[in-house]
């Protein structure tokens, strides 16, 4: 196994993530920094600790306004949060990416495996009918 102290250095943005929940069932996660090889493990293990909170978790909304960066380490983890969020019966959206995350959403094709929109009340409008 590779020692982790290995790893070479690097002056990447460490990634925030805030979780608010504007109603029982919905969760929205506000992402800061960078979503990439180094920081996508805290999206992931963030996303398993609301799941296996007190509440059924019905809507994850991933807010992206806050990225300015996300590398294919960073897409894989949108779709490993989907697939986890899913198992449980929950659905992912995906709020305001910055025009670069969008472009990587749209260049690999991401974008045709969520539901996108401009703001959370967007999102959670057109999500209320579920609940």
């Amino acid at each position: 196994m590779p020692d982790p102290r290995n790893d070479p250095p690097h002056s990447a943005e460490q990634l925030g993530v805030h979780a608010e929940i504007p109603s029982a069932h919905t969760v929205v996660l506000v992402l800061t920094g960078e979503l990439d090889h180094h920081t996508s493990k805290r999206l992931t293990q963030s996303v398993d600790a609301q799941l296996q909170g007190p509440h059924r978790v019905a809507l994850v909304l991933l807010d992206l306004s806050g990225l300015s960066l996300v590398d294919s380490t960073g897409l894989t983890s949108l779709l490993k949060v989907r697939q986890a969020v899913s198992h449980t019966g929950g659905e992912v959206a995906l709020i305001a990416p910055s025009t670069q995350v969008q472009r990587m959403l749209d260049i690999t094709g991401i974008n045709q495996v969520f539901s996108l929109y401009p703001d959370r009340h967007a999102a959670i409008d057109a999500h209320v009918h579920q609940f």
